[in-house]
């Protein structure tokens, strides 16, 4: 995780997590303090993202879209 210009915000959401259960934020990204993070958070798998400081909402609210296909 490289910074680009200014430093960036991670976020650390564990992967079967819910209703924002688990997740951490950390700026800049170095690599001792994601070890850190890792070693501290209970699930051993997580998701690591840039934080969007503006997303995109709907009538106010995030939102997720969830597609489904059945491939016979």
């Amino acid at each position: 995780m490289k910074q680009r210009g200014k430093k960036q915000v991670y976020i650390f959401k564990p992967d079967a997590g819910c209703q924002g259960r688990g997740i951490r934020l950390l700026q800049g990204g170095k690599e001792e303090a994601v070890v850190k993070l890792l070693k501290e958070m209970e699930q051993p798998n997580v998701v690591a993202q840039h934080y969007l400081a503006k997303p995109l909402l709907v009538h106010g609210y995030k939102f997720d879209l969830r597609i489904y296909a059945l491939v016979s």
